[in-house]
């Protein structure tokens, strides 16, 4: 399956208890923003659930969580009209600007250009 295909496919969970119609703009990021809080709130609690508890990690049900995640940000992709690669090329120029070759380093991290990371997405 392509990217597009993906997020197109992302629109079909649209549902609230609000009813609200797909053209609506804010509710739908809005219902985007808060699928993602959620599916990562799975995902996180599985996770933690494995740490603490030292149980083993369901690969599956990690997958099926993170599918349900990515459909989220599909959501929100589609509605900003947002491509998805170029959101990725972004960030790896954010992160070279950043940390260079080196990876992360906490004194590079605090001492960063903001603006310079800013004017990447702008």
């Amino acid at each position: 399956m392509h990217v597009e295909q993906f997020l197109q496919e992302s629109e079909k969970t649209l549902a609230s208890p609000l009813n609200f119609k797909r053209d609506d703009f804010q509710l739908t990021l809005l219902y985007g923003a808060t699928r993602i809080a959620v599916e990562g709130s799975e995902i996180l609690d599985h996770i933690h659930n494995s740490v603490f508890r030292e149980s083993d990690i369901d690969k599956a049900h990690l997958e099926e969580e993170l599918g349900d995640l990515m459909y989220a940000v599909g959501i929100i992709l589609r509605s900003l009209d947002f491509d998805l690669e170029t959101i990725m090329d972004k960030q790896i120029q954010k992160n070279e600007l950043i940390f260079g070759d080196e990876g992360y380093n906490a004194d590079l991290w605090r001492s960063r250009d903001k603006k310079s990371e800013s004017e990447i997405f702008s």
